[in-house]
C-alpha cells in the first residue's frame, strides 16, 4: 500500500479524530509519517495517545506469509499522556528496522534495545519489544492486496479492520501480492528486559515469561516513566 491507502485502513482501526504528521529521529535519518489520537483525560479515563505508522510498509523486510505473499509491517503503540511521544516511538521503530531489517526484523519477539533513547531522554521504559497486537478485540487487522478478478486487471484488497472485514474504498491498490500487518511496540524497562534475557539464556521463552510477569504485577505498560 502507499501512504494514502494505509491511512484509509488506519482510519478504520483507530478512533477519530486522527492527527497526521511526519517524524524523524535525526537529520541523517529517514522521515516517517504517523497517525495519532489522544484518548481519555476527561476524568473518566487516564490520558493516553495511540499512534500508528503510515509508511513503514515501504521498508522491504524480507518476510513472507507464504510463497508469493510478501509481508510489510506498520507499527502501533500506546503511551500515557497527550503529547508526541507515541508517534515518535513508532517512527523510531521504523527507522531502526530501515537501518538493518535482518537484525531488527519487525516480528513478534524482536527487542529494540535503547529505542527510547533516540526519542526522549530519561524514559524508564527505554527498550522496545514487538509483540502480536492485542488492541483489537476481533484479532489482528491486515490488508492483503490481490489482483482483481473482474477481467479489468484492477487490484483490490482483502481488508480486516478492527471489526472484521471492511470495504477496500475502491482503491486501485499498488502492490498486489503484498500482506500488510501491524506489530505492536511495547516499551520495557531495564529490569523487565533482564527478565526476558535471563529466561532466554536459560532456554525458556523470554517474551512469554515477561508478558506473564507484566500481567501478574499489573504493570501499566503505557506508562513509560514507571
Amino acid at each position: 500500500m502507499n501512504q494514502e491507502e494505509t491511512f484509509a485502513w488506519v482510519e478504520q482501526l483507530l478512533p477519530e479524530p486522527l492527527e497526521v504528521d511526519t517524524y524523524r529521529v535525526g537529520e541523517s535519518f529517514p522521515e516517517f509519517a504517523a497517525a495519532s489520537v489522544a484518548l481519555g483525560g476527561d476524568g473518566t479515563a487516564a490520558p493516553e495517545t495511540v499512534a500508528m505508522s503510515l509508511d513503514a510498509g515501504r521498508i522491504e523486510v524480507g518476510l513472507e506469509a507464504e510463497p508469493g505473499t510478501e509481508v510489510r509491517v506498520e507499527f502501533v503503540t500506546v503511551a500515557a499522556g497527550h503529547d508526541d511521544l507515541a508517534p515518535n516511538l513508532v517512527a523510531a521503530a521504523a527507522t531502526m528496522v530501515s537501518q538493518d531489517p535482518a537484525v531488527w526484523t519487525p516480528q513478534p519477539g524482536t527487542v529494540m534495545r535503547g529505542l527510547g533513547d533516540h526519542v526522549r531522554e530519561g524514559l524508564s521504559a527505554r527498550h522496545g519489544l514487538l509483540i502480536v497486537p492485542f488492541l483489537w478485540e476481533k484479532g489482528v487487522p491486515q490488508v492483503h492486496e490481490i489482483a482483481g478478478d473482474g477481467g479489468d486487471g484492477a487490484k483490490k484488497a482483502d481488508q480486516i479492520g478492527a471489526d472484521g472485514p471492511v470495504s477496500d474504498k475502491g482503491f486501485d491498490y499498488t502492490h498486489p501480492g503484498r500482506l500488510t500487518v501491524p506489530a505492536q511496540l511495547v516499551m520495557i524497562t531495564d529490569a523487565e528486559l533482564d527478565i526476558l534475557d535471563r529466561a532466554a539464556a536459560e532456554g525458556r521463552n523470554g517474551v512469554d515469561e515477561l508478558q506473564n510477569y507484566l500481567v501478574e504485577q499489573q504493570v501499566n505498560i503505557n506508562d513509560l516513566m514507571r
